[in-house]
């Protein structure tokens, strides 16, 4: 399939392998390359890439992965999109708002997380693009109820194409195999510096992994330091390693002229202790960090990219600050295209009965 033109650059992978091209199809979700710029008044020597910026209907980094999956969905002629997340996941609401305009229904099963007035504010977006969304409470449950609701898609309909959490697939991890070739492209034009670190959240494993995997193309010396948000799933080295390899052998599969190259477990660091009490917990770290970015008119969030933002700060000044600094790179993850906004309390009688229940139960919404 086709997608319209709407890149700003032509794609850097498809350039260099143009059997993945054919092999590949992809939507146009943003516009690459995402602007780069320094943030000396946070700290000299630290960068930033806006994602936030980039896409057409939905920022941060979910766009990238989904410029693929989507495509595929719609290549498998299916209508629908069955993924995981908690209920407030900016993943689940790039794929409802992604899918809506490309005619695709999304089904979103669902985890609880602490309610925060963010998090309502993103499940009532959800909600507005028409998803459907299953709360099944835990992650356990989650995995039966899509497996159930995957091979059961009811009468007269298709099976679902089924999205991981995140979107982190080798499928999905390709987009930002091609983020790492855009960043490669931007430091030989003289728009940063390369940068010795690049510092992203790891909810699902999948940024971190496609940059790492897009790394070993390059000629960059960049380190990828993934700052750990989410407990509620398995998350080490080697399970990030082994999803960029993937990668890199999903790609070889369909290019057999595509470098039979590793990932470097040497260029990946994964800091746990700015996660605070679990997954969708604030810091007061991360709050700061959230403060200071506004300062310079940058909008993150306390889930993953103020936590990040504050290892970042920190690790800064840990390393001395100045002028001198090697460059750091701060990956914005987060969305700040304008969506529209909302009059009035989230209604209790568009919730399903189990998430309704759970909100009342955690005093997000009156009983009865």
């Amino acid at each position: 399939m086709t997608a319209a033109p709407s890149q700003d650059r032509p794609f850097g992978l498809f350039l260099r392998y143009p059997a993945l091209e054919r092999r590949l199809p992809r939507l146009a979700l943003l516009r690459r390359p995402s602007e780069v710029h320094a943030l000396d008044a946070l700290a000299p020597g630290l960068w930033i890439k806006r994602d936030d910026r980039a896409g057409l209907v939905y920022g941060g980094n979910k766009p990238r992965k989904l410029e693929f999956l989507l495509a595929d969905a719609i290549s498998q002629g299916t209508d629908t999109v069955l993924t995981f997340g908690a209920i407030g996941s900016h993943h689940a609401l790039a794929v409802a708002l992604c899918g809506k305009q490309h005619g695709l229904r999304m089904i979103l099963v669902a985890v609880g997380q602490p309610p925060t007035p963010h998090v309502l504010e993103t499940l009532r977006r959800i909600l507005d693009t028409g998803a459907r969304v299953e709360f099944v409470g835990s992650s356990s449950r989650a995995a039966l109820s899509g497996a159930r609701r995957w091979l059961l898609p009811g009468v007269g309909r298709k099976r679902p194409l089924l999205v991981m959490p995140g979107g982190s697939s080798p499928l999905g991890c390709v987009g930002f195999v091609e983020a790492a070739l855009e960043l490669e492209a931007q430091v030989q034009e003289g728009a940063l510096p390369e940068p010795e670190i690049i510092t992203v959240p790891v909810g699902s494993m999948g940024t971190a992994a496609g940059l790492l995997a897009g790394l070993s193309l390059t000629a960059l010396r960049s380190r990828v330091l993934g700052v750990v948000v989410n407990d509620l799933m398995p998350i080490s080295a080697r399970r990030v390693c082994a999803l960029a390899d993937q990668t890199l052998n999903f790609l070889r599969k369909h290019d057999a002229s595509f470098p039979d190259v590793k990932a470097d477990r040497a260029r990946l660091d994964l800091p746990r202790n700015w996660m605070g009490r679990g997954y969708g917990h604030p810091t007061p770290a991360g709050e700061q960090a959230i403060a200071r970015a506004a300062g310079s008119g940058i909008a993150l969030e306390g889930i993953y990219t103020g936590k990040t933002l504050a290892a970042v700060l920190d690790h800064m000044g840990r390393d001395g600050g100045g002028s001198g600094s090697a460059p750091l790179l701060f990956w914005n993850t987060f969305n700040s295209i304008a969506l529209p906004t909302f009059q009035g309390a989230l209604d209790p009688g568009v919730l399903p009965r189990p998430l309704r229940a759970f909100l009342q139960r955690s005093e997000a919404l009156p009983a009865g």
